[in-house]
């Protein structure tokens, strides 16, 4: 758990060097076609002008269908690019003085899973392990004392064939939220058995190198 003497430290140190960083608009703005393929270059400057005009922000995107920005600030914006995908940005502040920049695509199909990506300044795509060791399955089960119940558990997670996590980043904090959703493809027996020895949420905070 994050302690909140430190959370604050940490939240006025990259206010105060986030001057160092573009804006999530400007970089949204400027930044490569390929990374938004449904978008037009007049999508992406009606969301920023609906949005600023205080109005629901949903265009025509290339494949006739509709996207909506829901959030713009300074550091993140958020998009449902489709009914069932997301896409985020958040730009990170580097102890350096430089800036990362986060990207998270989500679909759902029907279970919701994310790819996450970091660039730099100049978009150049950088190593995830550099930034983030993303959650590892076993160390979220909490082992139950009883010996039978130990066999079950293991006996439900040998159903188990891969992993589902849902990524977002925190808008208030420089942080990434992960929901565990592996339980939701498998068989409600076997869910059952699991839930209630997992961790469903946990979050890693930015430090100006990496997440921990």
């Amino acid at each position: 758990m994050i302690n909140n003497k430190w959370l604050l430290i940490l939240l006025l140190f990259f206010s105060f060097i986030s001057i160092h960083a573009k804006s999530a608009k400007e970089l949204f703005m400027k930044m490569p076609a390929d990374f938004t393929p449904l978008l037009t270059e007049v999508n992406k400057a009606d969301f920023i002008d609906f949005l600023e005009s205080k109005m629901k922000a949903e265009i025509t995107n290339r494949l006739e269908g509709k996207s909506e920005m829901t959030q713009l600030t300074d550091d993140y914006i958020h998009i449902q690019m489709t009914s069932n995908s997301e896409w985020e940005m958040k730009v990170f502040s580097l102890a350096e003085g430089d800036y990362l920049i986060g990207l998270i695509t989500t679909a759902c199909g029907p279970v919701c899973d994310s790819q996450i990506q970091f660039y730099d300044s100049n978009w150049k795509e950088l190593p995830l392990d550099d930034y983030l060791v993303l959650p590892d399955f076993s160390k979220t089960i909490q082992w139950p004392t009883d010996e039978v119940d130990k066999v079950k558990l293991q006996r439900a997670i040998q159903t188990i064939t891969f992993t589902l996590y849902q990524a977002s980043f925190e808008v208030e904090q420089p942080a990434i939220l992960f929901k565990c959703n592996t339980l939701d493809y498998l068989d409600t027996e076997s869910s059952e058995k699991i839930k209630q020895y997992i961790q469903k949420e946990f979050s890693f905070l930015w430090n100006g190198y990496r997440f921990e």
